[in-house]
């Protein structure tokens, strides 16, 4: 601003001391100026010493102010005597330089702190970015101990407040609208991996999860049937688990879904269900084939209740087969294997992180390694 009264000085006056006016303000500005650097320069290097901040900012202060103290000085002398006036101005602005000049040289060659933050020209780290990840809970065969499929969950990582798991993230991505992208995008990137463990093992399945607002959204209804159509030689490995609370509540669009997909091909599983309840003629005809039921539903007794007993007969006549979710103790792994074919939770195995180039054939994944 200073500056910027100097020129306006400098161009409409035309005498001495209009010069010598507008020479004492620009260097006023350029002190002001110098100040600036010195203070930003400061704060740059003892980012971390407050107490030394502070004592510089106050000199820093204080030399500005002297700088302003002798600028009136000069605007006094101008209603002296004519003779006195330019001697003065001329002597006070020959000071006014040695001060600017002295500040400027405390800027330049003033020494830093050892402990100093680095350079502001350096560049900064970049945040990790999240990232969307497949991870794979093996499903095991209780007559065998051996993995037969595996469960599809996804995990969101990168994130600062950490990973993020999977049942929070599908919570979010229902409670956001989301669902459908999410449950797409989850199919996905399962589809090729499928693929390459289909090769070894024919009969492997991949139970991936889908919601409620995906079956009851026509869109993503069919953008799912798309990629379904795209991978129909790994069709019949996939299997979607609908949540039974979803299943009960589903409008007529959702169960329309349901059917659509079924006659595509899809195998279902219902998730989250305890044995009360079900009707098994009825899941049968929806193509529900694989029924997962928590561990915590099969009692706390060394055998299973009358009920689960009677279920679990029923189920198997009607060629379903039952899977223990969530078993976390040698307790529950006993009761699971008196009534269900396959189970999964930590008390057999932990989900497993697929890397990204676990469904690309292997020369596909060297070439991208090199």
């Amino acid at each position: 601003v200073l500056a910027a009264i100097a020129a306006a000085i400098l161009l409409t006056g035309q005498t001495t001391e209009s010069y010598l006016i507008s020479g004492a303000l620009l260097a006023l500005a350029v002190g002001q100026a110098a100040a600036a650097l010195i203070q930003d320069g400061r704060f740059r290097s003892f980012d971390s010493h407050e107490i030394e901040r502070a004592r510089n900012q106050h000199e820093l202060s204080q030399s500005v102010g002297r700088l302003a103290e002798r600028v009136s000085r000069a605007e006094d002398m101008l209603a002296g005597p004519e003779r006195e006036r330019t001697g003065a101005i001329a002597n006070e602005l020959h000071s006014l330089r040695e001060t600017v000049s002295g500040l400027m040289r405390e800027a330049t060659y003033r020494p830093r702190m050892p402990d100093m933050a680095p350079p502001a020209n350096q560049p900064t780290p970049e945040p990790a970015r999240e990232r969307l990840e497949l991870l794979l809970e093996p499903i095991v065969e209780l007559s065998s101990g051996k993995t037969e499929h595996y469960r599809a969950l996804a995990q969101m990582t990168g994130g600062q407040g950490g990973p993020v798991d999977h049942d929070v993230l599908m919570a979010k991505a229902d409670e956001g609208g989301l669902r459908g992208p999410l449950d797409l995008h989850l199919m996905r990137l399962a589809l090729p991996v499928l693929r390459r463990l289909r090769q070894r093992h024919p009969a492997l399945r991949i139970v991936v999860p889908i919601g409620r607002a995906t079956l009851q959204s026509s869109g993503d209804l069919t953008r799912m049937v798309q990629v379904i159509d795209a991978e129909r030689d790994v069709v019949a490995g996939l299997a979607l688990a609908i949540a039974q609370d979803d299943l009960a509540v589903l409008s007529p669009a959702g169960i329309e879904s349901v059917a659509i997909l079924g006659h595509s091909g899809i195998t279902f599983c219902l998730a989250a269900s305890a044995p009360s309840g079900i009707d098994l003629a009825l899941l049968r005809q929806i193509g529900i084939r694989f029924i997962d039921v928590a561990a915590s539903s099969l009692g706390s007794a060394y055998h299973l209740p009358q009920d689960w007993s009677e279920f679990a007969l029923h189920a198997r006549a009607m060629q379903m087969q039952l899977i223990a979710g969530a078993v976390a103790t040698g307790a529950q792994a006993d009761l699971a294997a008196q009534g269900c074919r396959y189970a999964y939770g930590s008390a057999y195995a932990p989900p497993r992180k697929v890397r990204n180039d676990a469904g690309q054939p292997a020369s596909a994944a060297a070439t991208q390694a090199a």
